[in-house]
């Protein structure tokens, strides 16, 4: 049975290449809503054509392991794919091509996220919360990190102003950050389950969060 469009009760068109290899790992929204890309299990990341149902461009090649994590910078001028070969890349959608790569870690990154500057990049290995300048071109091991998570961060977000981070994870707690000073500067009380996603206001005054246990809350 065809998945169906609740508002316009329609089919949804299935995207289809004959240069997949691998199941589909992970999927990400553009800023334009009309196209998505996905990383897949060869370790490859395609574009895709909401409205054609059709790849965009070459796939994007940088990893020897699969893709198992995707965000895309805002503008939408840049994808930046997380994979299980612990490697970090970023790849210019203006050419297509990759313009730096960051690895040095045996566990697999998750959770990237932009600055509004784009110029830096923060992720999370397992409790443990990185941020990178995306300049730098030496080990990734450099990175600056930020702890207080006692198991594993699932999600992490931007203020719009790029002075804090919040995080949330498998620990049931919402945690701000000071980036500056890479301290935490709030927490929340225990969510009911873990938290999968959070995001802040479009404003950065309130921050909303998603647990395991099918319930959302607002902060501010």
């Amino acid at each position: 049975m065809p998945i169906q469009n609740p508002i316009q009760s329609a089919s949804l068109r299935p995207l289809k290449s004959h240069v997949l290899k691998g199941r589909i790992r992970a999927v990400a929204f553009f800023p334009d809503g009309k196209r998505i890309v996905t990383g897949h299990q060869d370790g490859s990341a395609h574009i895709w054509n909401l409205d054609t149902g059709k790849e965009v461009g070459n796939p994007l090649e940088g990893h020897s392991q699969p893709v198992t994590n995707l965000g895309v910078l805002k503008g939408g001028n840049g994808v930046v794919t997380g994979g299980s070969d612990s490697k970090l890349t970023l790849f210019n959608m203006l050419s297509g091509k990759m313009i730096t790569q960051l690895e040095g870690y045996s566990r697999t990154l998750l959770s990237p996220a932009w600055f509004p500057t784009m110029k830096r990049i923060v992720w999370t290995t397992h409790n443990t919360i990185y941020l990178r300048d995306i300049q730098d071109k030496s080990n990734v091991a450099a990175a600056e990190t930020m702890s207080g998570h006692t198991h594993a961060v699932k999600s992490l977000a931007v203020h719009p102003g790029g002075k804090y981070l919040a995080s949330g994870g498998e620990d049931k707690v919402l945690r701000v950050w000071d980036v500056c000073k890479r301290v935490e500067v709030g927490s929340s009380p225990l969510h009911p389950g873990a938290i999968n996603n959070i995001a802040f206001s479009p404003d950065g005054d309130r921050i909303l969060s998603i647990s395991q246990m099918k319930t959302i809350s607002l902060w501010s």
